[in-house]
């Protein structure tokens, strides 16, 4: 029977919803009554905020009549799913969009006592089980308790029951069902604590239920054993369970610091260090555990109790995860034993390799490098735009060739694998396809860096590996350990002014600053180059300058500066310039595009490219790749309504220009049989939209390749690119925003430097001048730790392993006052 409103309503104010929330206050009645506590069934998830708070309806469990439903809101971890049984307690009140509503403050999912709780449990237990399939099988099993003893003691019954789901048996016979029951109550609390059912499964696999509900009193922080549970998911069990015991949740526990120190070290690689200091750790564990100044000496303790536990290494003064220290001193030794195995990439003399250049166009400094490459184990060849260093890897290719040696070309992304092969004539793939790796193992995982098989070793005669500046210290050491010592040589090429790797570590800048390892550095700008406003504004950007912009021959480089222009509003408040800015803009980005395109006679979608350093935000990618799309691509046809999604809901049309964002093998052609591969980073335009899949047109296939439904949310909207994907291509003309709304972290020298030699024919900033100066300045987020340095010294050069390696010093930026070119446009705004 549903509660008297006149005497259930709380005698308190419901919580405020937070700033922003589209779900209006409810409208409380005082009242002197307690909690109401309802248990029951969700039947339908009315509304979802961002922060968690949710509107749903609630159907007491075993309720004959069906039509008796309750309105419920407030947060819930994780989310609810319709069929889910919970229990609340909370103050009725009412509602200007849904009426007469709880806002509870207490919540938990309960064990389901009737048909429909199991299936909710069911349908949440086994990934991929649908409420339907669930429903079939409860039925034809007689319940929960009848389909767990057909798991356990006769699971070839379920080939009779699911004949075309090879993937739901599979998982139904690997569940954790633990002594012929499942334990319902403790995989239901683990949810309300807000646990994905995949992280129960694990839970429970390796604990067993005995071992878990000990562990769930005692200390939940243990569940940070278990892979892909992590610190913030054992957090959040913890505090659950001290509130539902009624005791203080304790942020000093010594397991949570032990476990907590374990991972702010983890999540160090996230900004790029291999290793720390212990200073810093502390400093960061006090930060992310919202602890004071005055716990540091209880951090310290969980360090050195992290350490002693194997939890963490110290070592070279820097505290390592245990998976990248292995990492890192492997690789140190692998390196060496390449170097000192000797394997040279041809045995010819020096007089008789420069023979073989002479007429070939090489500088007096890229024979030198051809010399040293041909002659070294392991060397290094480096330079910036506009240096040679493709025609100068040609020609030791062209000699490698010559003496009949095998060579396998290399590059960390599919994009940049595609663009070596095109300049170096040779077959190219991605260092994780030569490796086999499917992705990167976990690093925290027991078994990483096991042992290797003869059949995993590479046999080609010389590795090439391009545009290495991308390539972190876990890829490194992958590839490193696959090569065979005194029988192939490794020749790796890149840029090291680029922007570092997204993963940990500099592996391109340690082994230049090592000292110990063949530098073939390319100084020399070519007759080609000479002159051109984008190697010469790239060399300003390393000294920390701002580049002129002036258009130049068959170059062009401008900036289009919204603070400039007369209609700028000086006397505004920082908002209202702010917002003028950004407008101004996407107008000028659109307007650019369009006019350097009509001006070279070019498609202002293939033979452009915009750049910007972040997804979110008022410049954000989302953002700027809906203006383009609007713009560039007005009459697409549009994705039907539930037709298929790009990557983060993106809507597509038909000559969408698009990016593959992950490799993958097995795709095929529209009406073909066999399997092509599409690599990470490939860009194609959308050739056809069907209600169920999408047709995509590469430039390396004759006819389009074929996505269905759950694999086209692997391409991204590609008009606007994050500066980091485009590392390893070109494009005709860079448009590259910048503005101080954006991450200051993310505008850095590296990142405008990568952005800007992009380009071939022209370099079009939008953004301020001082925009560009601040970017050009900054080198933050540059400086990395890690000791890979100092091992490649003390293995291969002791005298000189206690020296440190001079750095760069952070230039003040030389302001020279520009040229700057604007577009013929009308008035803006």
């Amino acid at each position: 029977m549903t509660p008297d409103v006149t005497t259930s309503i709380a005698d308190e104010l419901l919580d405020t919803p937070a700033a922003g929330s589209k779900i209006p206050p409810i409208a409380p009645t005082p009242t002197s009554k307690p909690e109401i506590p309802l248990r029951g069934r969700i039947t339908s998830v009315l509304h979802t905020e961002p922060d968690g708070v949710l509107v749903a309806r609630l159907t007491p469990e075993g309720n004959g009549r069906a039509k008796e439903t309750f309105v419920i809101s407030g947060r819930v971890a994780g989310g609810l799913t319709p069929g889910e049984v919970v229990r609340v307690s909370g103050y009725w009140g009412s509602h200007a969009t849904w009426g007469r509503m709880l806002k509870f403050r207490q919540f938990e999912r309960t064990p389901p006592v009737t048909r429909e709780g199991e299936v909710a449990f069911l349908s949440g237990f086994i990934q991929g089980m649908t409420r339907l399939v669930a429903e079939r099988l409860l039925e034809e099993t007689v319940g929960l308790e009848g389909l767990i003893k057909i798991c356990q003691k006769t699971p070839q019954k379920l080939d009779e029951l699911l004949p075309k789901a090879p993937k739901l048996k599979s998982r139904l016979r690997s569940a954790v069902w633990d002594s012929g029951q499942v334990d319902v109550e403790t995989s239901v609390a683990l949810q309300s604590a807000g646990m994905r059912p995949q992280q129960v499964q694990a839970l429970t696999k390796f604990f067993r239920s005995h071992g878990l509900r000990q562990m769930l009193q005692q200390n939940p922080y243990e569940f940070c054993q278990v892979p892909n549970v992590g610190f913030a998911s054992a957090e959040r069990v913890a505090k659950f369970y001290a509130e539902r015991q009624g005791r203080t949740f304790d942020p000093r526990n010594p397991q949570r610091l032990l476990y907590g120190v374990k991972d702010v070290c983890g999540r160090e690689r996230q900004n790029g260090h291999v290793g720390v200091s212990e200073e810093k750790l502390v400093k960061s564990s006090i930060k992310a555990l919202l602890l004071t100044p005055a716990d540091a000496p209880a951090i310290q303790k969980a360090v050195a109790a992290a350490i002693a536990g194997k939890l963490l290494v110290k070592d070279f003064d820097l505290i390592y995860p245990r998976g990248l220290h292995k990492a890192e001193s492997e690789l140190a030794k692998l390196l060496a034993g390449l170097i000192r195995g000797g394997a040279k990439p041809v045995s010819l003399s020096e007089t008789q390799i420069r023979k073989q250049l002479d007429g070939t166009g090489l500088s007096h400094e890229q024979a030198d490098g051809v010399v040293r490459m041909a002659h070294s184990p392991v060397s290094i060849l480096v330079g910036g735009p506009g240096r040679g260093k493709t025609h100068t890897l040609r020609m030791l290719l062209d000699i490698l060739k010559k003496q009949k040696k095998t060579v396998l070309v290399l590059a960390p992304t599919g994009k940049a694998a595609k663009r070596a092969e095109e300049m170096t004539g040779q077959p190219a793939s991605t260092i994780h396809k030569a490796c086999g790796l499917e992705q990167e193992e976990d690093i925290h995982s027991k078994t990483y860096g096991k042992f290797l098989d003869r059949k995993s070793k590479i046999s080609e005669d010389v590795v090439v590996v391009d545009e290495v500046s991308m390539v972190d210290v876990q890829l490194a050491f992958e590839l490193v350990r696959r090569i065979k010592p005194g029988r192939t040589s490794l020749i790796l090429v890149g840029d090291p002014d680029q922007l570092p790797p997204v993963g940990p570590g500099q592996f391109l800048k340690d082994l230049l600053n090592s000292g110990v390892i063949p530098i073939a550095r390319l100084t020399l700008v070519f007759r080609q180059a000479s002159g051109s406003p984008i190697v010469d504004g790239a060399d300003a950007l390393n000294r920390g300058d701002v580049p002129t912009f002036q258009e130049r021959g068959k170059y062009d480089v401008r900036l289009f500066d919204p603070t400039s222009v007369p209609a700028y509003p000086k006397a505004s408040s920082d908002e209202r310039k702010m917002t003028f800015e950004v407008e101004l803009i996407k107008q000028w980005m659109v307007k650019s595009v369009q006019q350097f395109a009509g001006d070279h006679n070019i498609n202002p979608v293939r033979d452009t490219q915009v750049y910007a350093p972040q997804r979110s935000g008022p410049l954000g990618l989302d953002e700027l790749n809906r203006v383009l799309q609007a713009n560039l691509n007005p009459k697409g046809r549009v994705s039907p309504p539930k037709g298929p999604k790009l990557a983060a809901g993106f809507v597509p049309r038909v000559g969408d220009k698009v990016m593959q964002v992950r490799n993958n093998y097995k795709m095929r052609l529209v009406g073909q049989t066999g399997d092509v591969k599409v690599m990470n980073g490939q860009i194609g335009y959308i050739y056809d939209i069907r209600q169920d899949a999408v047709e995509v047109l590469y430039d390396e296939f004759p006819i389009p390749v074929l996505y269905h439904r759950d694999e086209v949310a692997d391409l991204s909207p590609s008009y606007a690119m994050s500066i980091h994907r485009s590392q390893g291509s070109e494009t005709p003309f860079a448009f590259i925003v910048l503005h101080r709304s954006m991450n200051p972290r993310l505008v850095n020298r590296p990142l405008i430097y990568t952005a800007w030699t992009r380009a071939k024919k022209g370099v079009i900033i939008l953004g301020s001048l001082e925009d560009v100066a601040r970017a050009a300045a900054n080198l933050d987020g540059t400086d990395r730790s890690g000791a890979l340095t100092a091992r490649l010294q003390q293995i291969l050069n002791p005298r000189a392993s206690g020296k440190t390696s001079a750095t760069r010093p952070l230039l003040a930026p030389r302001v020279a006052a520009p040229v700057v070119m604007p577009i013929k446009m009308d008035k803006p705004l």
